[in-house]
């Protein structure tokens, strides 16, 4: 009976895989980068990734825990020199905000999952995420606590996770909604318990200190930091608050240093402070005034474990290195990416240090004197956006959140492809004319960033907004080649002046170096009487070059004067033609729904079909059985929309990023999300059919580009949190 199951499968498996003429069967590659990026000149703002946290063992050396809000859970167990990934991409959501070792076992640990990340910190854990185990290393993981173990939503936030000091199966969770404990984590079915009901609001931090538990509580917007005796914890537990405050603060987190703890004040409107609480006299002292904790939300604070008197603390994008008996700046020296969101010692090694930065990992071994990158196997690139070579698909360029954009290459002629960072700041959308490979536009948002052109793939470059004197549309950058005439390229710009004085249009350019040379080609003020507006995405194809189409966000007002967001969507047939033709020829699509667009895929043979693709499933449909409406198949009348279809079929809900949906030209299409890459053919289209997964391995992160190679018949996806993968069909 086996063998006629397996033999019935094996025969189902051939005919989906000659069917089509794609093999969905096979491994994701990972391309990288998983090494800190090549630099011509150094840059304060090159890296592999962003790192939320290290988790250093303090009973077996080398062994090191460190994790990724986007990316996920990594391990090593030579001290850092080289990483790998845990399991976490397997997880439902790949990123991870916090990571214990078991006090018994090095091999079991414990981590808590983030559905999304807020603003550099832990976000919710959605329906499907929570806190994870793993007894073999990272081999194998199961689910020990989701959003019903807590308060029963979706958007509670983990903080973190501790274990008691004297009973290592009794873990503790601190939470946006209170504190949750297990008694013993290793059971079989893990029971958790909320303790002290009465104890509310977000728990932020919390440690232990001979017998005692610290924690910081935000509740009824009041800050205070309160102590519980351990060993009334199970009878009638005595609070005592240590310290507590009515200013606005953005976080205060704990530290502990002998007979001490530390306090590190986050203040929302004043400069920081470095508070020391004395266990011996119950007495809070003012250590360091006027520090600027930028970055980690507090966390960028260590206490050395070999010297009491010696901490490193974050200010600003760098970090100072205190000895609190003297209150002096020690010696230190910053050769590691500027923003740092935690920092450890090393418990068997007094000289060595770490650091988790946005750029990834950095290890000093001589006490801060000098800083190398520690990053081998992380791969946790935020990539916002994929531009592939069609001439060689294997030159690849990537924009990158936090580490500016870096070019995969063959810079030496020898064969050998790596990865060099071009520009830095945050990284946005790339682009590669298919006719000629040493070309390349990279973008960024910060001051004095906008769209760069390169034509010696990077090596030099110029930018396109400041040679014109145009003002960068930052986070919202924008830009498409135009897909025959590719030295044309479309991009955004913010207006300085009135009419308009803020708007994000539309132009277009052939001459990068010309600065007379650029033609608006939107006034949505003229042809529509549309006052706020911002062009966020841009769109075309190659089936029909003239169009394009443009996502605007309206900023208005509804019915009681609140102001909102609409998303609109306009197209234009001749993108070519003179430039106030232009601005009078674009026209309005009725769109399903006022959401956010991930993208606008032209129907490769009908000009009055598109696919479009919303950045998340409809709100609610997770846990429901209605129509997810993650991509639709729309059909046009005379501007008017006559048919719509959605065909998300049988897709699981969503969130996808942004550049998602690409043709085959055989009119099948792939989609990429958070789940995985599914592939539709013709019959999709016309709501027949089911979507078809896409291989195996790849990461659930979100999706910021996705490029179909005809000749190599290979698809090159951007994850943001996990570099660049890749499918050969």
């Amino acid at each position: 009976m086996i063998k006629i199951t397996f033999s019935l499968f094996f025969l189902g498996l051939t005919s989906l895989i000659f069917s089509q003429d794609y093999d969905f069967t096979r491994s994701w590659e990972n391309l990288g980068p998983y090494v800190k990026p090549l630099e011509d000149s150094r840059q304060s703002a090159n890296g592999i990734g962003p790192i939320e946290f290290i988790r250093v063992n303090q009973k077996v050396k080398g062994h090191m825990l460190s994790g990724s809000l986007n990316g996920g859970l990594f391990s090593s167990t030579d001290g850092g020199n080289s990483w790998i990934n845990s399991g976490s991409d397997d997880w439902d959501y790949s990123g991870c905000g916090w990571a214990e070792y078991h006090p018994g076992d090095e091999k079991i640990w414990f981590a808590s999952s983030v559905l999304l990340n807020d603003n550099g910190s832990p976000g919710p854990i959605g329906f499907q995420g929570g806190i994870y185990r793993t007894t073999n290393a990272g081999l194998n993981w199961e689910l020990t606590a989701d959003y019903t173990s807590f308060s029963n939503s979706e958007y509670l936030v983990i903080h973190g996770m501790k274990f008691h000091p004297n009973k290592p199966d009794e873990l503790f969770v601190f939470t946006s909604d209170g504190l949750y404990r297990t008694k013993n984590c290793l059971a079989d079915k893990v029971q958790w318990e909320r303790i002290f009901p009465d104890v509310g609001g977000w728990i932020y931090d919390l440690t232990f200190l001979h017998g005692t538990m610290y924690f910081s509580q935000m509740q009824f917007g009041k800050w205070a930091v309160k102590s519980i005796d351990l060993t009334t914890i199970n009878k009638q537990p005595k609070m005592v608050t240590v310290y507590e405050t009515d200013e606005p603060l953005l976080s205060l987190t704990l530290e502990p240093n002998e007979t001490r703890m530390l306090m590190l004040i986050n203040y929302l409107k004043k400069g920081d402070e470095l508070l020391s609480f004395d266990l011996s006299n119950d007495s809070t002292a003012v250590l360091l005034k006027n520090q600027n904790v930028v970055f980690g939300r507090g966390r960028t604070l260590a206490s050395c474990p070999t010297n009491k008197d010696e901490i490193m603390i974050g200010n600003s994008t760098g970090i100072d290195r205190w000895n609190l008996f003297f209150l002096k700046k020690l010696p230190f020296r910053a050769s590691f990416h500027v923003d740092i969101e935690f920092m450890a010692y090393d418990p068997f090694d007094s000289l060595k240090m770490y650091l988790a930065t946005h750029g990834g990992i950095y290890m000093s071994e001589n006490r801060g004197q000098a800083w190398e990158s520690a990053s081998v196997g992380l791969g946790v690139a935020e990539v916002e956006g994929i531009a592939v070579s069609e001439q060689d698909p294997n030159q690849i360029a990537i924009g990158c959140f936090h580490d500016g954009s870096t070019i995969r290459a063959d810079f030496t002629k020898n064969g050998l492809y790596e990865w060099k960072n071009i520009n830095g700041g945050d990284g946005l959308l790339p682009l590669q004319p298919a006719n000629n490979p040493s070309v390349v536009y990279t973008s960024n948002q910060y001051t004095g960033g906008g769209i760069y052109y390169s034509n010696d793939t990077g090596r030099t470059k110029i930018n396109l907004h400041t040679v014109r004197g145009l003002s960068t549309s930052g986070w919202q950058m924008a830009a498409v080649l135009h897909p025959v005439k590719d030295d044309w390229i479309f991009f955004n710009y913010q207006q300085r002046q009135d009419p308009g004085k803020g708007n994000i249009d539309v132009c277009r350019t052939n001459e990068p170096n010309n600065k007379e040379s650029m033609d608006r080609i939107t006034d949505f003020q003229v042809s529509h009487k549309i006052d706020r507006y911002s062009i966020f995405g841009i769109y075309n194809s190659e089936a029909r070059p003239d169009e394009l189409y443009v996502h605007m966000i309206h900023m208005t007002v509804d019915e009681e004067g609140v102001p909102v967001n609409v998303h609109r969507l306009f197209k234009t047939d001749n993108c070519m033609g003179e430039k106030e033709q232009v601005i009078n020829s674009w026209f309005e699509l009725e769109i399903p729904r006022n959401d956010w667009i991930a993208d606008v895929t032209p129907h490769p043979t009908a000009s009055n079909r598109i696919y479009l693709t919303y950045v998340s499933g409809k709100f609610g449909s997770e846990l429901s059985d209605g129509e997810y409406g993650m991509i639709y198949h729309l059909k046009y009348k005379k501007h008017k929309l006559k048919r719509e279809m959605d065909i998300s079929q049988n897709l699981p809900f969503s969130f996808t990023g942004r550049y998602n949906v690409v043709t085959d030209g055989n009119g099948g299409l792939f989609i990429g999300t958070r789940t995985g890459v599914y592939y539709g053919n013709k019959k999709l289209a016309k709501g027949k059919g089911e979507w078809t997964k896409v291989g195996f391995g790849p990461p659930h992160c979100k999706v910021h580009g996705l490029y179909y190679h005809k000749k190599t018949n290979s698809l090159t996806i951007g994850y943001y949190g996990r570099g660049v993968w890749r499918y050969y069909l």
